[in-house]
């Protein structure tokens, strides 16, 4: 008996995919099992359509009536539309010395209906220094530089943002800044 599958797959976030066995799928007796079950409709059929949320890979395994077991892997890379990132802008340096230029670190987008899930900076040493969640993208401040009310030193910061895009694709940001005064 064969078997076969392709080996990668490549959807955007919230797109499914139909992963078919080829092959001898059709002999009486087989049985099969994929493994993540939580992303696919049917983790017991030659066929699937696999939903994941991130990259997952898929094992297969078939089981013949003699108990023979054949095994089969594929890959569903989820990956974000560059083109879609390149119209959210997120700067590397501001200066929050309340001169009125740059006092706010904040991210911007030329997408319609984009918010920020959650937004955390860290400093240097791994400390969380500003953390927000539910944040419209082109309507909040920012960061003003502080934590707990007390100007940081100048230095670089690291930034993780999720994001929901206008078209209900979800994306990570991550990057640094470097506070100037």
């Amino acid at each position: 008996m064969t078997f076969d599958v392709p080996g990668l797959y490549t959807i955007h976030p919230g797109e499914s995919v139909l992963i078919t066995i080829e092959g001898d799928v059709t002999i009486p007796g087989l049985t099969f099992q994929w493994t993540p079950a939580d992303s696919l409709a049917c983790p017991s059929c030659p066929a699937s359509l696999a939903f994941p949320d991130q990259t997952t890979t898929y094992l297969i395994e078939i089981t013949d009536a003699d108990s023979c077991i054949y095994n089969l892997q594929t890959t569903v890379l989820v990956t974000i539309d560059s083109n879609t990132l390149d119209q959210v802008y997120a700067p590397n340096v501001f200066s929050p010395n309340n001169d009125g230029i740059n006092d706010f670190w904040t991210i911007s987008s030329k997408l319609e209906n984009t918010y920020v899930k959650d937004l955390t900076i860290f400093d240097r040493w791994g400390n969380m220094v500003y953390a927000k969640t539910e944040l419209v993208l082109n309507s909040f401040d920012g960061w003003d530089g502080t934590k707990d009310g007390k100007p940081m030193n100048p230095g670089v910061f690291v930034y993780v943002a999720r994001l929901i895009l206008g078209d209900g694709q979800e994306a990570v940001l991550q990057g640094d800044v470097t506070l100037v005064r």
